[in-house]
Parts: C-alpha cells; structure tokens; sequence
C-alpha cells in the first residue's frame, strides 16, 4: 500500500520537499527583484510553487484512481492538501524558520497557485480525463 501510494505521489512529495526547503531559507539568501507595480517576484514565486504542487496531486490522484469513483474528487484532494500545505508552511515560516515571517499575502498566492494547478490540469489533460462516465 505504502509503495503504491509513493509510485503515484512521489513528484508530488518532492516538489513539497522542494517548497519546503526553499522556503526555510534566510530571507537573505534570495535576490531582491524590484517591479514598478504592486505585485511582487515572491508573489508569483508562491502562484508557481503550488500551481504546480496542486496540478502533480491531481495527476496522481487521478493515475492511482484511474479505474475507480475516488479519481473524480482528485481535484477537492489536491486543493484541499495544497492550500493546507501552504498554511502549514506559512506557519512553519512564523514560527520556526529563521529570519523568516507569516505573510498572509503569501498564503493568498499559494491558494490562488492551488487553483491556477486545476486550470493547468483541464488546459493538458482535459476534462474529459476526470469526468464521471454517463
């Protein structure tokens, strides 16, 4: 059961790895990128880490479950792992990491990165690939 679940969820479980670890790192250790609008590099740093996270979790869901009804919930699974996962990490960022801080700006962009995963999935997979059979 264990092995099956890592055959489908390890690219999931690694960019998770991935996010985490980018994000304990000092504050300092990142170039500073300066736009004339409001909207930040971080920002869009934290729509991409989990646009992607959330569109590997539906993808494995989907390929674990690809006979069986429990596909068809493959994208509330994901965006309900994702933007937890965010909290946590944002969370994490407060509390434990060094020299780094909860913004809930960031925890706004992961979930909107959380949806943006289920727009990626539709526009390559279709969804034909997660609809119920009629």
């Amino acid at each position: 059961m264990i092995k099956t679940f890592f055959k489908y969820y390890i690219n999931a479980i690694a960019w998770g790895a991935v996010i985490l670890l980018l994000c304990a790192l000092q504050g300092d250790q990142f170039p500073s990128f300066h736009w004339d609008f409001s909207f930040s590099f971080d920002k869009l740093v934290h729509l991409f880490f989990y646009a992607v996270l959330s569109l590997l979790l539906i993808v494995a869901r989907v390929k674990q479950y690809r006979f069986s009804p429990k596909r068809f919930n493959a994208i509330k699974a994901a965006l309900v792992v994702s933007v937890l996962y965010g909290m946590l990490v944002e969370a994490l960022q407060a509390l434990v990491f060094f020299q780094r801080s909860a913004d809930w700006n960031d925890v706004v962009a992961n979930t909107a990165g959380s949806f943006i995963g289920v727009a990626l999935f539709y526009a390559i997979y279709g969804k034909s690939s997660i609809e119920k059979d009629n």
